[in-house]
């Protein structure tokens, strides 16, 4: 028997005087005793009495038909409570129900405000709040309906108001008391693996249950519990898990910022390293696994956001790597897609930051802890073999940085502790978008939260340092700075800037690269080109732009970096100068591109992918062109008109000719000048006699 609270025969009995309510009483006792509910019956009364047309107009004194209408409308409810074992499971009912969800969804605010006042005496409002609770809950048996639930505005709402927790409180605590809005989610269904109509009703709910701000504060609510140990059931744990992984999936306006502002990195992987703690390889296994891919799942959602980098140094600084190498005996019993999904974080999502100094940096420093650790790699799996890839081109990335770093001067705001290194460098580029005075906002609660969104939590020891690098800020860029302690040991900076920077931080636009960025990113490049010289070459030779056009010149390279390791193609130019245009606010790269193809300088030209977040930083870089390269270029220009009387059976047997043949005009050209020159020579000195 269901411990949810039900109508009281006697009231029931009571309401049941007239003809339609005996009925519906008769209806319900029969669909609690059988085995096959009788669906037409059951959808019947549903819509002659939860219909939408029958909820009664707002009087101040309802008349008795309106009263006779809530009480058999209190009644179907008790038919639909009766439903409840019949529920779920693609039941013949759910079609039934969800068909019926509108009129039950009018009828239900309707008894809300009922519950609020006396109009229909005072039974109505004491059987109001708990008709409320018991019919949402059974409702949520049904994904078909729940579906509907999710995406109807004001659910969330109204589950948190009746939870059991319903006071001044009860909207921060219905998500963490598992009465909330995770109810209205998908259950026993692997982590983003469900309809796509429920990620799209998401934002109903989110928006239902009061915007962004509260539920990533309930989000973080429920980590934080979680964490803490107050969920001992694996189910619940996992249900809330799949709930905080729908949101972190949601496209909802500033939810991403406001739960990365609050600490949704650190805590899920403080969940993560609790869930390899609590629940042992052996218990709960299959539970557990899921529960360890959801938490994988929202660290990639919300790593794919707005400024990655920024976010992803702090993951690493936050554990990342040991928790999730610990993890890799879990890992690797899941089925093939959610592993290698999972070991994607690592090579891929992770990876394809890994040419941002802040995150090579946080990188190096994790790596040195890990090291510490001695973790016992002989198990394999996908996550060991991701880590394998990670750790190698992690490797090659230090070591050019340290390369870049010796050979370059020391920035003046560079800082070692981790929270201060993301602030410093989002200061760096706050400075170099020079924001006037006249275009800075007004300090409103919403805009006083933007630069929260940056991590800006600062350990104390650093206060004095991060006062120095705002200083020179304080008269262009900033409207205000203003400090001040949360507790002992960290210290908080708020503030607010233009409306620019604003949507830039707080809607997940990226933040621009700064040029020590770029100058770093080009030395990457060259290093992968040379690295990659076999593989670039093979493009020249085997690519249709290089036997088109037949100089290197012509051809410009796309590297992509994000992904991890850096994947090289080829196209031809003028695919560049088409695209030349989206570069205007940069350089003019149409003129740089036209002279390139013309051959008048010794470049290349190359179209780097750089991650940054829900996006890709498209930069065009000009390259030196590589010294084996030089000298088939010069040959190439120094013969007008090549003449070739037999084609090669192969393109590479064809350069071969080429060159050769290009070899031995130049020589002979330059020994002929040369005697021209001696002649020229002696015919001056002869003169001059």
């Amino acid at each position: 028997m269901s411990q949810r609270l039900r109508i009281k025969p006697k009231t029931i009995a009571n309401r049941a005087a007239q003809p339609d309510g005996r009925k519906l009483v008769e209806l319900a006792q029969r669909v609690a005793a059988s085995n096959e509910p009788p669906t037409i019956e059951i959808e019947v009364a549903l819509q002659a009495h939860l219909s939408a047309k029958t909820i009664p107009a707002v009087k101040p004194t309802p008349s008795a038909h309106d009263k006779h209408a809530v009480q058999l409308a209190l009644l179907a409810f008790a038919v639909l409570q009766a439903c409840e074992a019949h529920l779920g499971g693609g039941s013949a009912l759910d079609p039934c129900v969800r068909k019926a969800w509108p009129g039950i969804w009018g009828w239900l605010q309707f008894l809300d405000r009922g519950y609020q006042g006396v109009q229909f005496g005072d039974a109505l409002k004491g059987s109001a709040a708990l008709t409320i609770r018991s019919i949402i809950a059974i409702l949520a048996c049904s994904e078909a309906v729940r579906v509907e639930m999710a995406s109807t505005p004001g659910v969330a709402t109204m589950v948190a108001k009746h939870s059991p927790n319903e006071g001044p409180s009860a909207s921060e605590n219905a998500l963490a008391s598992g009465s909330g809005c995770h109810a209205l989610a998908p259950k026993h269904v692997p982590p983003k693996q469900t309809d796509d109509e429920v990620l799209a009703g998401m934002n109903d709910v989110i928006a239902g249950a009061g915007g962004a701000k509260p539920i990533a504060a309930r989000a973080i609510n429920v980590l934080s519990s979680i964490h803490a140990g107050k969920f001992p059931n694996i189910e619940d744990t996992y249900t809330r898990l799949v709930f905080i992984n729908h949101l972190s999936a949601s496209d909802f306006p500033n939810l991403s910022a406001e739960m990365l502002v609050r600490g949704i990195i650190p805590w899920t992987i403080r969940v993560l390293s609790w869930l390899e703690r609590n629940f042992g390889k052996q218990a709960h296994q299959e539970m557990a696994g899921q529960c360890v891919a959801a938490c994988f799942y929202i660290l990639a959602d919300v790593l794919y956001k707005g400024n990655g980098p920024l976010w992803a140094a702090q993951a690493l600084d936050a554990g990342l790597l040991p928790a999730v190498l610990k993890s890799a005996a879990r890992v690797a019993d899941m089925p093939e897609m959610m592993s290698s999904r999972c070991a994607s974080l690592l090579h891929k999502v992770i990876g394809g930051f890994i040419i941002d100094r802040p995150v090579i940096r946080a990188t190096a420093k994790a790596m040195r802890r890990l090291d510490r650790l001695d973790l016992d790699d002989s198990a394999g799996g996908p996550i060991w073999e991701a880590w394998r890839d990670f750790k190698t081109l992690a490797q090659e990335r230090m070591s050019l940085r340290e390369e870049y770093v010796h050979d370059s001067e020391p920035s003046r705001m560079r800082c070692y502790y981790p929270d201060v290194r993301i602030f410093g460098g989002l200061l760096c580029r706050i400075k170099q978008l020079n924001i006037r005075s006249a275009t800075l906002v007004q300090s409103t609660e919403m805009k006083q939260t933007c630069f929260v969104a940056a991590a800006a939590y600062l350990h104390i020891t650093a206060v004095n340092r991060v006062k120095s690098c705002i200083g020179p800020l304080t008269s262009r860029g900033v409207s205000r700075i203003k400090s001040f302690f949360v507790v002992r040991t960290y210290a908080r900076i708020n503030i607010t800037l233009s409306d620019n920077v604003y949507f830039e931080i707080a809607d997940g636009v990226c933040t621009p690269m700064t040029s020590g960025d770029l100058a770093f990113v080009r030395r990457v490049v060259i290093a992968d080109l040379n690295r990659n010289a076999e593989t670039v070459d093979a493009l020249l030779v085997a690519g249709d732009a290089f036997r088109t056009h037949g100089s290197l010149s012509s051809v410009a390279f796309v590297l992509d970096y994000c992904q991890g390791p850096v994947r090289i193609s080829a196209v031809p130019l003028y695919q560049l100068q088409d695209m030349a245009f989206e570069y205007s606010d940069l350089r003019d790269w149409k003129l740089v591109t036209e002279n390139a193809a013309k051959g008048d300088e010794l470049v290349l030209l190359a179209e780097v992918k750089v991650l940054r977040g829900i996006t890709y930083y498209r930069h065009l870089e000009i390259l030196p062109l590589p010294g084996h390269w030089q000298s088939v270029h010069q040959t190439k220009t120094s013969i007008e008109d090549p003449i070739i009387e037999d084609p090669p059976d192969s393109p590479q047997e064809g350069l071969v000719t080429i060159h050769q043949e290009k070899v031995e005009t130049s020589t002979s050209y330059y020994f002929l000048l040369h005697i021209l020159v001696i002649c020229v020579t002696l015919y001056v000195i002869i003169i001059g006699i």
